[in-house]
Order: structure tokens, then C-alpha cells, then sequence
């Protein structure tokens, strides 16, 4: 029980080491709102947004502390040469989220190929972002990272795992950077 603790304490001072204004200046803030919304705002960086319009739904039932980084085009601006970049990541003391959030029109929502380009395109960017991480932060525990397509105009489900018919992509996120934990959605709930 002892060391159970020790190591979640262990756990929490790491992800703090990782996530804070030292390492990521103005792109970070905390949040401790029950519910999040983020919005991907064109030609610019992710942003905290409202009820009525957002992309993303981060869902803190018990409102506890989570940093909100905006990953591309703060971290990571478009002419620094550090080549694809997913949109933001979030976490708590235990979890990090890294989200891509793509644009589809509506009337290709049904047409499988163009969704599936467009998921693809989505984990190329998480696998090259969450590599950039592991490389600047080495024991970033990857058993504790998920990475999450998020499609835009909002579709109306929780993230998941992604479906076994799409394990493909799951491998693919596994041998890139060695996580598993693959997701699909508008909604995370810590």
C-alpha cells in the first residue's frame, strides 16, 4: 500500500515536471472547469472556447487540475522546421491526451475513403508529435499516453477505442511510438 502510493506520488511530480510553464511557457494553462470545450481555430492555434461552439468536449466530472497545451502553432509553429504536429494535448497527474482534430464536410461523413484519408492523416501527426515528446521527455511513461482523432463538424459520440475493423491504425500508432491507446472522438472524461 506504501509503495502503491510512493509511486502514484512519483507519477504526479513527473507529469508536473513534464507539463508546466517552464517547459512550455504562455502555451500551457490549468484548468479545473467540469467540463472543457476547445475549439481548433483556422489559421491558428487551438483554444479554449465555449458551450456553443467547440470542437472538443474535455468532460472533469470531479474537477480536478488539468494543463491544456497548444500544441500546433505554439509549440510548434509551421515554419520551425520541426515537421508535422498534432493540434493540443491534455492531462491530469496520471494521463496525457495528445488530439488531432480534422475537418470534414458533412456530406463526406458517409463516403468511408475520404474519412479514412483523413484518419490517417490525423495519426501521422499524432505518431510525429508523440516522437517529438519521447524525445525531448525520454521516461514519458508511453502506457499512459493516448493519442485521439477528433473529426469536426462534432460527431456526437464519446472517445473510444477505435474499432477492431481499424487495428491497422492502432499497430501503426504501436510500432511508431509505443503506445496502444488509440481513440476516435469529440469527448474525453477524465
Amino acid at each position: 500500500m506504501i509503495l502503491e502510493k510512493l509511486l502514484w506520488l512519483q507519477l504526479i511530480n513527473y507529469m508536473n515536471h513534464i507539463f508546466n510553464n517552464q517547459n512550455f511557457g504562455t502555451c500551457i494553462s490549468n484548468h479545473s472547469e467540469s467540463e472543457i470545450y476547445v475549439k481548433d481555430i483556422d489559421n491558428g492555434s487551438c483554444e479554449i472556447s465555449h458551450k456553443n461552439d467547440f470542437d472538443v468536449l474535455i468532460n472533469n466530472p470531479s474537477q480536478k487540475k488539468l494543463s491544456f497545451l497548444k500544441i500546433d502553432k505554439c509549440v510548434y509553429t509551421d515554419g520551425d522546421g520541426q515537421g508535422r504536429k498534432c493540434d493540443l494535448s491534455i492531462n491530469d497527474n496520471l494521463n496525457v491526451y495528445f488530439i488531432e482534430i480534422k475537418s470534414i464536410k458533412q456530406e463526406n461523413f458517409s463516403k468511408r475513403l475520404k474519412t479514412d484519408d483523413k484518419k490517417d492523416d490525423a495519426l501521422d501527426q499524432l505518431i510525429q508529435t508523440i516522437n517529438k515528446f519521447k524525445i525531448k521527455f525520454p521516461s514519458l511513461n508511453l502506457r499512459n499516453v493516448h493519442a485521439v482523432i477528433a473529426l469536426k463538424p462534432k460527431i456526437n459520440i464519446y472517445s473510444q477505442p477505435i474499432q477492431t475493423a481499424e487495428q491497422v491504425r492502432i499497430n501503426e500508432l504501436l510500432i511508431n511510438c509505443g503506445t496502444p491507446n488509440l481513440y476516435t472522438g469529440n469527448k474525453i472524461t477524465f
